[in-house]
């Protein structure tokens, strides 16, 4: 095993998850707004989406597909549309709902919220998978580490298991920062900021996309 590469690999990875972008903007306002056990639910969403994507790496990898330059293009297109979608639609129901009344700001565990996690699970997986840095990526980023043992398959499979580790323990780390008393006090703002990121991020990734 090159552990250097490994190290460079877990460096990557680990600016990346905790760096922001719509995966973490989606899971901090999944956590304010829904508490807890949704926020963990996303963060399972998003790293089933990532196993798809690494699915799709290891395919072009092993020339079972060949993908177009175009396709790519087009994918990164859509999902930062997508992406833009989520943010306005969150940012629209905030701005048009009610102002929250004392009892809600006032911190009550998570565990308290009756929601539904399929939600969570659906938005989470869909953001992760339109997501255009983790699409990059996987799809050009992650096979520059494939080397990373002299056994294509035990790569692939060291590299996944790597990306699920970290990403579950930065994400949560996120999750359990915002049952403390002081997110829950500003909940509405930082679910406002959170979503304020995601159509930055979603503007920034069409700007890059059509520029280059």
């Amino acid at each position: 095993m090159h552990i250097s590469i490994l190290i460079t690999y877990i460096i990557s990875v680990f600016f990346l998850v905790a760096s922001p972008g719509p995966v973490l903007a989606n899971t901090l306002d999944t956590s304010i707004r829904k508490g807890t056990q949704s926020g963990f639910f996303s963060i399972i969403a998003s790293n089933l989406a990532s196993l798809v994507l690494i699915s799709c790496a290891i395919l072009i990898l092993t020339g079972v597909i060949a993908l177009d330059e175009n396709y790519l293009f087009w994918m990164s297109i859509v999902g930062c549309l997508f992406i833009a979608y989520i943010a306005i639609k969150n940012l629209y129901e905030q701005l048009t709902s009610a102002k929250l009344s004392p009892q809600i700001i006032e911190f009550k565990p998570p565990s308290e919220k009756k929601v539904s996690h399929f939600k969570s699970l659906k938005k989470g997986f869909l953001i992760s998978i339109a997501n255009p840095k983790d699409i990059l990526f996987f799809i050009s980023f992650f096979p520059q580490f494939i080397h990373i043992t002299d056994n294509f398959y035990q790569s692939a499979g060291l590299l996944t298991i790597t990306w699920i580790i970290l990403d579950i323990g930065i994400l949560s780390l996120y999750v359990l920062a915002m049952r403390k008393e002081l997110a829950q006090k500003y909940q509405k703002q930082i679910s406002l900021l959170s979503n304020l990121l995601l159509l930055v991020i979603a503007i920034g990734g069409l700007y890059f996309t059509l520029s280059s």
